[in-house]
């Protein structure tokens, strides 16, 4: 990804006809995002299928079923409104070609909740060694 996205215009065109703009939505490093959610000023959500998330999550995350994501959101907006002041919402799935976390952002900043992009996904996040959590869920 790293090699396309630098060497090739037309990579990058792709990318960004295909996931839309994503410099107009704000991003989280990792680091951040750790220590938001160790401070407890971070409310999660994982939007991938279901059986992507129970294989393995970041601990803490929310859940959004990408499939249904009106829905899903629907869900959980009443949560989010209800934060204390301070607290970010971020939402992070696959990695940087993934369109289900920009979409699950885009929708909620239509109904007045800005959030944070974790750009590079769950994969980055395992991979530098962070925690990742599992589920129990059932899936048909």
């Amino acid at each position: 990804m790293s090699v396309a996205d630098h060497r090739s215009a037309a990579a990058r065109e792709a990318a960004s006809h295909y996931l839309g703009r994503l410099d107009e939505l704000p991003g989280i490093s990792a680091a951040d995002l750790e220590a938001g959610l160790a401070a407890g000023r971070i409310v999660l959500l994982d939007v991938r299928p279901l059986t992507e998330y129970a294989a393995g999550h970041i601990p803490g995350a929310h859940h959004i079923n990408p499939h249904r994501l009106a829905e899903s959101l629907d869900e959980v907006l009443p949560q989010l409104r209800d934060q204390p002041s301070g607290t970010q919402i971020v939402a992070y799935c696959r990695g940087p070609y993934c369109a289900f976390a920009p979409q699950a952002l885009r929708a909620l900043t239509a109904h007045g909740i800005p959030g944070l992009l974790l750009a590079d996904g769950l994969h980055t996040w395992k991979y530098s060694g962070r925690p990742v959590t599992h589920s129990n869920t059932d899936v048909a």
